[in-house]
């Protein structure tokens, strides 16, 4: 999902001009237009959607660019609407302009730790971001906060757990709809 998979669909059809003339490799153009149709990548951009339960759209956005192609495709699937974004994210990261790209669509903030000890610290993001006066709340674990989203969420909603692989990594891991 997104306009940044074209050029991601235009490099492997260049990496395969390359195999096929300097390597030798024959690749039909079936076999080609079979792994691009079928090329799935959970935690990147997915959509979980059960009947009666908001659809979940998960992505494991952890850059800058990564955010702004998740932002862009979110907005193209999701004209208008602004969703209650779960995130997490590791040290050392460009926060900063990660939130400035995520308060484009987001509703409300809910702040997680990460299973790991390379997480942000939430009491220094809350502190020095600019959140754009949008709502933020920090949460204890993953499992609290999809919890709070969940009870206030309605069969139409979207909630979004964006960030560290660790985050959606634990989501899928622990969370997704049975």
């Amino acid at each position: 999902m997104g306009l940044h998979q074209f050029h991601n669909t235009a490099l492997v059809l260049k990496a395969v001009a390359i195999l096929r003339d300097y390597y030798g490799l024959n690749i039909s153009r079936k076999a080609m237009v079979d792994g691009i149709r079928t090329t799935d990548w959970p935690g990147r951009f997915q959509i979980i959607k059960s009947n009666g339960c908001p659809a979940l759209v998960l992505d494991v956005c952890h850059n800058k660019a990564g955010v702004a192609a998740f932002v862009s495709a979110f907005r193209l699937r999701y004209p208008g609407y602004r969703a209650p974004v779960i995130t997490g994210f590791v040290k050392r990261k460009e926060h900063k302009a990660m939130i400035d790209e995520l308060a484009g669509i987001a509703r409300e903030f809910y702040l997680v730790p990460l299973k790991t000890k390379r997480s942000a610290d939430l009491e220094e993001l809350l502190r020095k971001m600019n959140w754009h006066n949008i709502p933020v709340k920090k949460y204890g674990s993953l499992r609290t906060a999809y919890s709070r989203v969940l009870k206030k969420a309605g069969p139409d909603d979207i909630i979004s757990i964006i960030g560290s692989h660790y985050l959606v990594g634990e989501f899928l891991k622990n969370y997704t709809w049975k």
